[in-house]
């Protein structure tokens, strides 16, 4: 009787630990194909050559960790999709905000439409760095 309560935990225990582990690999993944996409890319590089981005934030401009359960931040509706970055440089920090537009659905190309800065030091304001929609 005692033999089957060590087998179970031992089973309870491993199981525990590889549902942890996909769990943390699957995040991993996730944030690796959006921060290597050319969308992310180009977003920051918007970012970075913003001359009041810059003057805000203060040079270097780093990246952080996007926040996968944040379901207001990171959505989609119809064909726009965005994501929130937490962005920091040596003056302040912020969230920078960019949209994707699917320009054509079958080959699934997509394109940057906005990219806006929200500093954590000006509250109720935004900093527009790119609107495609305008343009």
């Amino acid at each position: 009787m005692f033999q089957n309560t060590k087998l179970l935990l031992r089973i309870a225990l491993f199981g525990a630990f590889g549902v942890s582990a996909f769990g943390i690999m699957t995040e991993y993944l996730i944030q690796n194909n959006v921060r290597n996409s050319m969308c992310y890319k180009e977003a920051l590089k918007y970012l970075c050559d913003h001359p009041e981005a810059k003057r805000q934030l203060g040079p270097p401009i780093v990246d952080g960790r996007i926040n996968l359960g944040d379901t207001v931040g990171n959505s989609s509706e119809g064909n726009k999709i965005w994501y929130t970055v937490p962005v920091r440089g040596q003056k302040s920090h912020g969230k920078m905000m960019y949209y994707v537009t699917d320009v054509n659905e079958s080959d699934r190309k997509f394109k940057v439409t906005r990219v806006e800065l929200e500093l954590n030091h000006i509250k109720d304001k935004k900093l527009l760095i790119k609107n495609a929609e305008l343009a």
